[in-house]
């Protein structure tokens, strides 16, 4: 695994590193221009001046005029160079210097007679060992069979020019060495946040949800920070329910426990009528496995619903088949049950498992309060869906308002504390919201989006 430090650097490597390789090869580039172009237009001028390139009549003229025969060779033009030339015969001797040193002319010469092909030659580059030269050769109008050789020295220019090139790559090398010491030094302040958070992640790992969050200057450390400080306090309050679940739990299993304990032990003992302590225990037992299916179902609850598992589904029917399956129940205690929905269907992509879950619970606990009708409904409103089970029962006490949805929490008349639990966690699963409120009886909505 990479360090910190090694990411930073990888990444910043390449954008440096190709900023001056940029800079370098315009540089290059245009050092190069301007060195060509500069000794091009110092060699054109020198070989327009001379005299021996010009036609009879205007030679006589010239030489009339007292004008020399090369014309200035005074050190001019842009690159600030003297022209030179010397006379050079096909053979390769030398038969005039008419301007410029020895060595210089030897160098040119040696080169130019060692490469044939450059008897011809006009703005040529060379590297001799003496020195550096742009030559350009001309047929001699005043001698048959020899050349004039034109040239500048470029030496101390090449100089300077590899001269800035050395100093570029210095630049180079030493920004690359300064860019990994940055990157050393980003990377160990980067790490002591870094690590900060680590310690905090590991103290939320072993179960110190109350650590001390750490602070951060950097704001995406601090978000991060934050999210953390966030999970923790989710993470306690969950482990917090877990627990108060398992004492709920096993407090709401003892009682039933206990009562058929009970009428077993009576029967047993033959000091309780058989027949009727039966069916008590079967009573126990019904109410036993509902509460014990509702407490498996809400620990299947966590994981949210999968869009490929979920089938568009007509709440209408839903809901009017859960009422078809509490019809008895309510008969045996003189409810009926009125409609109100669509004439359309109401379609919702959903599990219908946990929408039969959710009306079953609404309806039965419905039935416990109402005292003679119950009222369920089923619409479209503004882009929503309403699903509502109204009963006109006492309604619900005002103290008990704010924890209806609460888990175990019983109000007067409560069985359990679980139903309106499931209700209130099957809506949030599918983003809807739940409410309950007094409106002559107790009346709960849940309001679906589309």
């Amino acid at each position: 695994m990479r360090s910190l430090s090694f990411f930073i650097l990888s990444r910043l490597l390449p954008v440096v590193a190709g900023i001056f390789v940029l800079i370098f090869l315009v540089l290059d580039l245009s050092l190069r221009i301007y060195i060509v172009t500069g000794t091009r237009e110092q060699l054109k001028e020198l070989v327009s001046a001379d005299v021996r390139l010009m036609s009879r009549k205007d030679q006589i003229a010239a030489l009339e005029e007292g004008k020399p025969l090369l014309g200035e060779t005074d050190a001019g033009g842009p690159l600030g160079m003297a022209g030179n030339a010397f006379i050079l015969s096909d053979e390769g001797e030398v038969l005039d210097i008419l301007h410029g040193e020895g060595e210089q002319v030897e160098d040119i010469r040696a080169f130019i007679t060692g490469h044939r092909e450059f008897l011809r030659a006009e703005n040529l580059y060379i590297d001799g060992e003496s020195g550096s030269y742009f030559i350009s050769t001309k047929e001699d109008m005043l001698r048959p069979n020899a050349l004039i050789v034109y040239f500048l020295d470029v030496t101390a220019v090449m100089r300077f020019y590899h001269a800035v090139i050395r100093v570029l790559l210095l630049i180079l090398g030493t920004s690359v060495l300064l860019m990994g010491l940055c990157a050393r030094w980003m990377a160990r302040a980067l790490k002591q946040k870094a690590q900060g958070l680590s310690d905090y992640a590991g103290q939320i790992g072993g179960g110190n949800y109350e650590a001390k969050r750490p602070e951060c200057e950097v704001r995406e450390f601090q978000e991060l920070s934050d999210a953390m400080g966030r999970m923790a306090e989710k993470i306690d309050d969950s482990q917090k329910q877990q627990i108060a679940f398992f004492q709920n739990v096993s407090h709401e299993l003892r009682t039933p426990l206990m009562s058929i304990r009970c009428y077993a032990e009576g029967i047993s003992c033959g000091v309780m009528d058989a027949k009727k302590s039966s069916a008590t225990i079967l009573d126990e037992t019904d109410q036993l496995s509902g509460m014990v299916e509702d407490m498996l179902y809400i620990s299947r609850m966590d994981r949210h619903p999968s869009e490929t598992d979920m089938e568009e589904a007509d709440l209408r029917e839903i809901l009017s088949s859960c009422a078809s399956r509490e019809r008895q129940m309510a008969e045996r205690g003189g409810l009926s049950f009125a409609f109100h929905f669509d004439d359309d269907p109401v379609l919702y992509l959903c599990h219908e498992q946990d929408m039969e879950r959710l009306c079953i619970n609404l309806i039965s606990n419905a039935i416990r309060y109402a005292r003679k009708k119950i009222l369920l409904e089923c619409l479209k409103q503004d882009g929503r869906i309403l699903l509502s089970v109204s009963d006109d029962g006492p309604g619900i006490e005002e103290e008990a308002l704010p924890h209806i949805f609460e888990r175990f929490y019983k109000g007067k008349g409560g069985v359990h504390g679980i139903g309106l639990s499931i209700v209130k966690t099957v809506a949030e699963r599918y983003g809807a919201t739940v409410r309950a409120e007094n409106r002559d009886g107790a009346r709960f909505e849940v309001i679906f989006p589309l």
